[in-house]
């Protein structure tokens, strides 16, 4: 049973919420990481565990890092549901008025 724009569009944002959740941190991690000995300072971190683990004692968990969660929620809610929900409901459009799959080929394929 096909189910309707607005629930796939839910479900597509706490997906995408819930993703967030986990790969946020880490790309604190790999932010801080790059932004580390800018302008010829001497590096403070050694590797991504180590700056994991400074940024936790410098900043706290929720302020190190999840800073900035909120705006990667927000992002999620909006550009994750309407890409994933919207995707999902034009191949069950096509799928009934085609009656079969998109046609998976590409012009690579053709050669």
């Amino acid at each position: 049973m096909a189910e309707s724009l607005p629930k796939r569009m839910v479900l597509s944002g706490f997906a995408g919420m819930g993703a967030a959740t986990f790969c946020h941190p880490l790309d604190v991690i790999r932010v801080q990481m790059q932004v580390d000995a800018e302008g010829g300072a001497a590096r403070q971190y050694r590797n991504t565990l180590d700056a994991a683990v400074k940024i936790v004692r410098r900043e706290g968990l929720r302020r190190g890092l999840y800073s900035g969660l909120t705006a990667a929620y927000l992002r999620q809610w909006t550009y994750g549901s309407c890409r994933m929900g919207i995707f999902t409901f034009l191949i069950d459009h096509y799928k009934q008025t085609s009656g079969g799959a998109p046609p998976t080929r590409t012009r690579a394929s053709r050669r």
